[in-house]
Formats: C-alpha cells, sequence, structure tokens
C-alpha cells in the first residue's frame, strides 16, 4: 500500500482547495491501494470542516512563509524543507501531492520522498510574475505536474509531464433543486476574484426587470463590507442578500433556481458542479480557466464572454423568465456533471500513480 501526503495552506478553513483535499483523501483510502496523510503547513491545531475516513492522519505544522525580510523567508522555506523531509522520513511517505505554488516549487528538494507531484489551483494567466518565474525555475523538477483544466494545461510547455485531471465531485446530492424558488445563488469566498461586486452592478442594472426574484451570496472573506456597503448604495436590500458561509451547502443550492458564477478569474470553479449536481442552470462569464471545461454552452447553461455584463444580465433574465428553459438545463447539467463522478476522477488519479511506477518514479 503506496502512502500519500496531501500539503495544503491550512486544512481547517473552509474552501475549494480544502473540499477537494478531503475528498481526494476519501477516496484514496476507499480504494484499499494507497493511505493518506494529510498536511496543514499553516495551522497549529484545528480539525477540517469536511468529512475524510477516521485512518486519514492529519498533521499541523505551524509554519509562517511569508513574515519578515527577505533573509528570514528564504530561512522559513529551508525549515519547510527540512520539516517536510523528517515528516515523509518518519510517516514513510511514497507520494507527495502539493495544492499551491508556494510550496509547490520547493518540494523537489524534500528529501525521503522518491515521488513529487504538484497540482495547480488557480490559472496561470492571473498569477503574480514573482510566483510565474518561481515556477519555471523549479517545475520542471517536479516528477509530474497535475492541472484541472486543458486551457492552464498549456501554460506549462516547459514542464516534461503535465496532466490534466480536473475536480471531483465533493457530494451526491439525494434532493434536486425544484427550480420554483425565485432564488439567483452565488458562493464563494467573499474576495475580488469571484466578482461578487460585479454581480451586484448587473442587480443595480436590470432590478426592474427582476419581479420578485432575489439574489442570494453565501461566503465569508475580506470583501464583506464593501460587498455590503455596495448593496447599501444601490438600494439594494431587497433584492441581495449576504449569508455566511455554511457547512450545508447542498441546502443552498436546492433552495435556489439559477447559479450565477461572476468570477474575474478561476482555477476551474468547484461550485459549478456542484451547482449542476444538485440540477441548476448555470449563467458564468468563461473566464480563465475552468467554466469552458465544465459548462456545455446552451445545453445546461450560458457561458458569457468574460466581463460582459450586459451579455449575463440578458441570460440571467432569460432563464428568470423561462421555467421549462431552467428545467431543461437542469436536467442536462445532471447528466452533464456525472463526468466528474469521484470514481471517474480517482480512476485518472489511479492511472498516473501506474504511470509513475512504470516510469520508475515511484518504487
Amino acid at each position: 500500500m503506496k502512502r500519500i501526503a496531501m500539503i495544503g495552506n491550512d486544512v481547517t478553513i473552509l474552501g475549494g482547495v480544502e473540499r477537494v483535499i478531503s475528498g481526494l483523501a476519501k477516496s484514496f483510502c476507499e480504494s484499499g491501494k494507497y493511505s493518506v496523510v494529510i498536511v496543514s503547513v499553516f495551522s497549529s491545531k484545528g480539525v477540517i470542516p469536511y468529512f475524510i475516513p477516521n485512518n486519514v492522519k492529519i498533521i499541523h505544522l505551524n509554519l509562517n512563509l511569508v513574515c519578515g525580510n527577505t533573509i528570514n523567508q528564504i530561512l522559513q522555506y529551508f525549515n519547510m524543507i527540512f520539516t517536510l523531509s523528517d515528516l515523509c522520513k518518519k510517516e514513510k511517505i511514497d507520494i507527495i501531492i502539493g495544492t499551491d505554488c508556494r510550496i509547490n516549487a520547493f518540494l523537489p528538494f524534500v528529501k525521503n520522498c522518491k515521488t513529487k507531484i504538484a497540482t495547480e489551483h488557480l490559472s496561470d494567466k492571473v498569477t503574480l510574475l514573482r510566483y510565474k518565474i518561481i515556477k519555471r525555475l523549479f517545475y520542471p523538477m517536479l516528477n509530474c505536474l497535475v492541472c484541472l483544466t486543458s486551457a492552464d494545461a498549456k501554460n506549462y510547455s516547459y514542464v516534461k509531464k503535465v496532466k490534466v485531471i480536473p475536480n471531483q465531485l465533493p457530494f451526491v446530492s439525494q434532493k434536486q433543486a425544484e427550480l420554483k424558488n425565485n432564488v439567483v445563488l452565488a458562493a464563494g469566498r467573499l474576495v475580488k476574484q469571484k466578482g461578487f461586486d460585479i454581480l451586484i452592478d448587473i442587480v443595480s442594472e436590470i432590478r426592474d426587470k427582476c419581479g420578485d426574484w432575489r439574489f442570494r451570496i453565501v461566503g465569508y472573506g475580506e470583501e464583506e463590507i464593501n460587498l455590503k456597503k455596495q448593496i447599501k448604495n444601490f438600494e439594494l436590500d431587497k433584492f441581495v442578500e449576504i449569508l455566511p458561509a455554511t457547512d450545508n451547502i447542498i441546502k443552498e443550492y436546492t433552495d435556489a433556481s439559477i447559479y450565477a458564477l461572476p468570477s474575474r478569474f478561476e482555477g476551474f470553479g468547484l461550485v459549478l458542479i456542484e451547482a449542476m449536481a444538485c440540477g441548476l442552470p448555470i449563467v458564468s462569464f468563461d473566464c480563465p480557466d475552468g467554466p469552458a471545461d465544465i459548462i456545455a454552452n446552451n445545453e445546461d447553461g450560458f457561458l458569457i464572454e468574460n466581463g460582459n455584463k450586459q451579455a449575463f444580465s440578458e441570460a440571467l433574465l432569460k432563464l428568470m423568465y423561462d421555467e421549462n428553459l431552467r428545467k431543461n438545463f437542469g436536467k442536462e447539467a445532471i447528466k452533464n456533471v456525472k463526468k466528474f463522478n469521484p470514481d471517474k476522477i480517482f480512476e485518472m488519479w489511479d492511472d498516473l500513480f501506474e504511470e509513475l511506477v512504470n516510469t520508475g518514479n515511484i518504487k
């Protein structure tokens, strides 16, 4: 049985990457072929807010890679490398899977583990220049880079081995949205990237055409105060509400009738496949990268030219006014999202591990 260490920034928070880590850990363990250690780099204690099997071990490193001057930061990275090397020896790790470029780039220097795999959860097109440079220097030394979309994979021509493995669907919903509640849902971290301010702008333009439809934003983050001010300034209190992040997001999906993704950029768009699994039709910007690999335009949702608020507004109104269209899109969404079934995604990972074994990268 191979032993896998999955490395996350802070697995105790509610977030997309954290949900992916827990889902993969579950799939790996349930296969009977792998055991898993989840390593949380920045946290000192706490539990994962998503389900994981009892036999998954969680280790908190309580490291800080961003404090102090440049010399201190370099020393902190050396400390991380030594710490992970010791961990790999103690836990007898065969495979490390990193989930953040700040950690991924230094995995090649970790000792006592033969195979290092990096995963990218954010489009390289929007990566800061300093991280692009770091990736170009060190990613070619990895055994493999896993990207979530084919579009993002094309950005890494300098990496010898690149695989595309999308995120898996985190759950199988026993209930589907009836698509009768006049609610448009958007969910995610309340940060600039997610474009909730754009969505509020759109609502302000179509408020007179929305009838009794309401917009619900679920999440937490640094932009919450600004978003609430924007809602107040536009006098949209009766149209838009912001609700805290929840561990029962399925209820939010099934209580809605349309899902909106106004993001400026994505790494994949986990919320899209979650919403589709609950039978929601989608309206999403064709932002880099992810939605184009998930949404079948005019089949299970509308894929809108990135940043085109007018077209986004028109798509929302079209779905609001046409219940049959919502239901048709919702049915197709349920069918199309099956390609992200956990079993199918596990097979892709398992095939990758077998491939690495055959090329001598895993003993």
